[in-house]
């Protein structure tokens, strides 16, 4: 039970709003600061757009050959694997070579594939950096960063998102980047306020005292999906800067597609991304989110219904059932959907009223009672399907993959947290 397992003062009750406030870790459609979209807007100004177009399809189509490489190494090891499960793992480790637009050895970064970068990636790695450090932050409150190291840092769009979730505390951020161009890119639009450090980075002890997965796992054993077909990862959806769609058009063009006439170019693109947040030290021991807490099934709750709340339910059915119909990504596109780069939030807010309400309102411990959800749940009549990696253990030593079935009958509570639980979200145990 819980009570062997955690500090007796540490074990508390929540409510089932600040379980829903906790469980909230996805982003809806994020909008690039405007101070960014400026200075990518800087950065590209008087290139030539067809010499550009071409070379950012020649980008697209080299990140498309790595994933398929990728797929094509996962494809022969696990074939290898069922043919000789005994074979020494020396044997089958061959190196393979990733050919590409640039040569066989990856991605070489030159001024023009730079800028064909810049203009059509790296407001997407930003929007996903942004996304997994706010939840770093929301999980960790009382983290202050003041020196960070980004290896593989290219024009810096790792930067952009630490500086704006951590305005304040920011000192010194080591940036390592073997291109050179992609040095002189972070530079240039960052206006000179980051200088290269040349001086030698050594990682030496730093996790002498352990660590554990701050995020997305609720665990430290083994990934639940390994040696499968599926893996971990999430998406997050950022509404294009204007040197995207201006990009993006050109190059719908360029390849000669037809689009139906009036269908505008999607404004909006989902940035796919893996990643994992550790901490130093031991995951702290806390109570399970669910623990204690009994849930009234809906037989449960209409028997406690007086007369006169028969009157308010019905008048609010039909704008409850609209509002929870309704998909979250419609509503930011109508609430924070923008034409131009004239005006929009600046990039390192001073105002962190939104972070300090949601604390306010509930916040996700680092125990292991906490579920991540891995992929869209999924509506079946009057169910809910939620796919989850989840701890097995109290102690968090070990994972599983789940798949949860929740109903309305069973758990009304719980029912409508499922129907607003988006992929990425948490869930409670």
């Amino acid at each position: 039970m819980a009570s062997a397992t955690v500090p007796e003062a540490a074990t508390k009750l929540l409510t089932a709003e600040a379980i829903r406030a906790a469980a909230k870790q996805s982003e809806g459609i994020h909008l690039v600061p405007l101070s960014l979209r400026r200075a990518i807007k800087k950065f590209l100004r008087e290139r030539k757009m067809d010499h550009m177009t071409r070379k950012v399809m020649y980008l697209s189509q080299s990140f498309n050959q790595i994933k398929d490489t990728n797929l094509q190494i996962a494809a022969s090891a696990s074939r290898e694997l069922v043919e000789d499960p005994f074979r020494p793992v020396e044997h089958g480790g061959a190196r393979w070579k990733i050919r590409s637009a640039y040569g066989d050895i990856g991605l070489k970064y030159t001024e023009d594939e730079t800028v064909a970068y810049i203009a059509s990636r790296m407001p997407s790695v930003y929007s996903a950096c942004h996304r997994v450090l706010r939840e770093v932050r929301r999980r960790l409150p009382e983290l202050s960063l003041s020196r960070v190291l980004d290896f593989g840092a290219g024009p810096g769009s790792a930067l952009w998102a630490v500086r704006e979730v951590w305005p304040r505390s920011l000192e010194r951020i080591n940036l390592v980047e073997p291109s050179k161009e992609m040095q002189r890119a972070a530079q240039s639009l960052l206006r000179g306020e980051i200088c290269s450090d040349e001086k030698g980075i050594v990682l030496k002890g730093l996790l002498r005292n352990g660590a554990f997965v701050v995020a997305p796992c609720s665990h430290d054993g083994r990934c639940p999906l390994e040696n499968t077909s599926k893996y971990c990862h999430f998406v997050q959806r950022l509404e294009r800067t204007s040197s995207q769609r201006a990009y993006k058009l050109a190059f719908v063009e360029l390849l000669l597609l037809q689009r139906s006439k009036g269908e505008p170019l999607r404004g909006f693109e989902d940035e796919k991304f893996c990643f994992v947040a550790l901490r130093r030290g031991k995951r702290p021991q806390e109570a399970w989110p669910l623990d204690g807490m009994n849930f009234e099934t809906l037989k449960e709750k209409l028997a406690k219904r007086k007369p006169e709340d028969l009157i308010i339910d019905f008048e609010d059915q039909f704008e409850r059932e609209a509002s929870e119909d309704k998909s979250p990504y419609d509503q930011e596109d109508e609430e924070n959907s923008y034409a131009s780069d004239a005006s929009e939030i600046t990039l390192f807010n001073e105002n962190d009223d939104d972070d300090e309400d949601d604390d306010k309102q509930g916040r996700a411990d680092l125990g292991g009672g906490w579920a991540r959800i891995l992929y869209t749940p999924v509506r079946r009549g009057k169910r809910v399907a939620v796919d989850v990696c989840r701890s097995a253990k109290r102690d968090a030593s070990e994972g599983t993959f789940e798949r949860i079935i929740v109903t309305r009958r069973e758990s009304p509570e719980l029912h409508l947290q499922a129907r607003r639980s988006l992929w990425g979200d948490l869930w409670p145990f």
